[in-house]
């Protein structure tokens, strides 16, 4: 098949991936291949995937929610679960909106979708994670990269572009998942400010860390709920009118 060399290539240079199967996952042990392994792979960073939980609890939760409502948000799927914990959300991190969509993947790819067939530019930094970058790509946006953390190259990109009426985005991991960088963020606010642009954060590997939740000045926040919430899911945090855009125009939600 047309594939097979290209599989050939990955494997000549260590670079092929494979699933491997797990027996089961118990706290922090999961079974390999009949052999039960401490589990220091696991997204679960606080353990609350792994919190047992009340049978009639459960139970309850079923009798009120439901299991599933077989259908997409936007026909009849929007469980009073999900108004529940975007409120919940929105409210701790002080934005107006939440949008709850299937993972931190696909709110990126949502976010980015509703600036198609504009005019937007958008400045990415260089080690932003792969939902972005995709995000981006599909758009059709313009795109500049600028060098990892490097808030001076930043602006430099930034000067480029000084028509008023060209709209500009910012967006950057806050914490980079290859290499555990941190973000400044009082400095992409103050850039965000300076030259009227909108700052989108992606927060997965640090929503639910005390040191930041604080985002004054951040318009849009991404992320995962697989990481400190051990949970499944992803949630944009916005403006009420960036959420009436995800419901109209954001198509992993809307599908």
């Amino acid at each position: 098949m047309m594939f097979q060399e290209q599989i050939d290539l990955l494997q000549q240079k260590g670079l092929y991936r494979s699933l491997k199967s797990v027996g089961y996952i118990d706290r922090q042990y999961i079974e390999v291949e009949n052999k039960r392994c401490t589990n220091y792979t696991s997204n679960d960073y606080l353990g609350l995937g792994q919190i047992a939980f009340d049978k009639d609890d459960f139970e309850r939760f079923m009798r009120k929610y439901s299991y599933h409502l077989s259908s997409s948000r936007l026909i009849s799927g929007s469980s009073t679960a999900y108004e529940e914990i975007e409120t919940m959300l929105a409210g701790w991190l002080g934005y107006s909106a939440c949008t709850i969509l299937n993972s931190g993947y696909d709110a990126n790819l949502a976010l980015f979708n509703i600036f198609k067939n504009t005019n937007c530019v958008v400045f990415s930094d260089q080690e932003n994670h792969a939902s972005i970058i995709d995000g981006i790509k599909l758009s059709g946006l313009e795109k500049v990269i600028y060098k990892h953390l490097d808030i001076a190259d930043l602006e430099k990109r930034l000067e480029k572009y000084p028509n008023q009426n060209i709209p500009k985005i910012i967006i950057s991991d806050s914490v980079f998942s290859t290499n555990g960088d941190v973000v400044d963020i009082g400095q992409l606010v103050s850039l965000k400010h300076k030259y009227n642009a909108t700052l989108i954060l992606d927060v997965s590997h640090s929503f639910g860390i005390e040191n930041y939740s604080n985002y004054q000045g951040v318009d849009i926040l991404t992320s995962s709920l697989s990481k400190a919430c051990g949970a499944y899911g992803g949630v944009i945090l916005s403006s009420n009118d960036v959420k009436d855009m995800l419901i109209n125009h954001g198509r992993p939600l809307i599908y």
